[in-house]
């Protein structure tokens, strides 16, 4: 019984509200002006108002997201693409890119992490992608800056993707990262179970664990001209 006579009696949460028309009718019948406080007063809704007054405005935003979120998806990674020519290979992840009539753009390639100038395996896997990139027309997606200011992005040739394919052959590793193993980890590990490139020799570590222990390379390592493959690499398109 209790519980009936409470279900009968509880009324809405929102039914203390005043009608507006109400209001506004009883503030033009005062002959005098009424104090601020009196007319907030009169304004305040019900005491359980407030609570759907933070639900409602929940579900707008809620739904502001949604209508937004579909325009965001449509739109590319990145910036639209650039167009140019390679014409400078730095390292196995670094080159120059060229677009007509502007100056040359410095590229980092995103989502792989190639060996060093002076590492094992860093003159093949720069000799990898000049034999690959340089000289052709590339379309660069750019997605920001590094800490040196260079762009960093995904660089296409035709429909390929120089960066996964640098990682499927063995010439680079899968970016790391504090969550997991950089989004190129299958490609990584197909290239390792085959032995391709850098994974085929004896004690090869990562860039970054070798520049904790041998710190960076000289700037003069680092400008060599770019090196050609003395003979055809194992390289798989």
């Amino acid at each position: 019984m209790n519980f009936l006579h409470t279900a009968r009696n509880r009324r809405p949460a929102l039914a203390g509200l005043r009608p507006f028309s109400q209001l506004r009718s009883q503030l033009r019948s005062l002959s005098q002006p009424l104090p601020i406080w009196a007319a907030l007063s009169a304004l305040r809704p019900h005491r359980f108002a407030p609570r759907h007054a933070l639900s409602l405005a929940w579900l707008l935003g809620v739904c502001g997201l949604l209508c937004i979120a579909p325009a965001h998806a449509a739109e590319p990674h990145g910036v639209k693409g650039v167009q140019g020519v390679v014409s400078k290979v730095t390292d196995g992840d670094s080159l120059w890119l060229t677009p007509a009539g502007k100056p040359p753009i410095e590229i980092r390639l995103r989502d792989i992490d190639a060996p060093e100038a002076c590492q094992p395996w860093g003159n093949e896997a720069r000799a990898a992608l000049a034999e690959l990139a340089l000289n052709k027309v590339a379309t660069l997606q750019t997605s920001g800056r590094d800490t040196y200011g260079r762009t960093v992005g995904a660089l296409m040739i035709d429909d390929l993707n120089v960066g996964k394919f640098m990682v499927e052959n063995g010439h680079a590793w899968s970016t790391r990262s504090r969550w997991d193993q950089g989004p190129l980890v299958k490609q990584e590990k197909m290239a390792r179970a085959l032995s391709r490139g850098l994974h085929g020799t004896p004690g090869a570590v990562q860039p970054v664990d070798f520049r904790r222990s041998h710190g960076k390379c000289d700037a003069a390592e680092s400008t060599q001209p770019t090196p050609v493959l003395p003979t055809a690499s194992a390289v798989k398109r």
